[in-house]
């Protein structure tokens, strides 16, 4: 078992080891950070925009064709079977 005296001094200068990566490394996924360690996310560059806009027009499409689909079945349906 570490005594108090020895534990407590060591947690505290951990702790304060990490709040100084923090502060001088703070880059994650979101905003740019500041300075010489800031660099642009991977989410912010042109080519990921593009690519989130086309892969959006991509599903709209998909999604209008398949309305149009369950549209011209449900009328074939309607067509085939009428109600009684």
């Amino acid at each position: 078992m570490t005594p108090d005296r020895i534990f407590y001094p060591l947690a505290i200068l951990v702790a304060l080891g990490l709040i100084a990566l923090a502060a001088v490394f703070p880059q994650s996924e979101g905003d740019r950070s500041p300075g010489r360690f800031g660099h642009t996310p991977t989410q912010q560059t042109a080519e990921a925009i593009a690519l989130a806009r086309r892969n959006a027009e991509l599903d709209l499409e998909a999604r209008k064709a398949e309305a149009a689909i369950k549209a011209q079945a449900e009328a074939a349906l309607a067509r085939a079977a009428p109600l009684k």
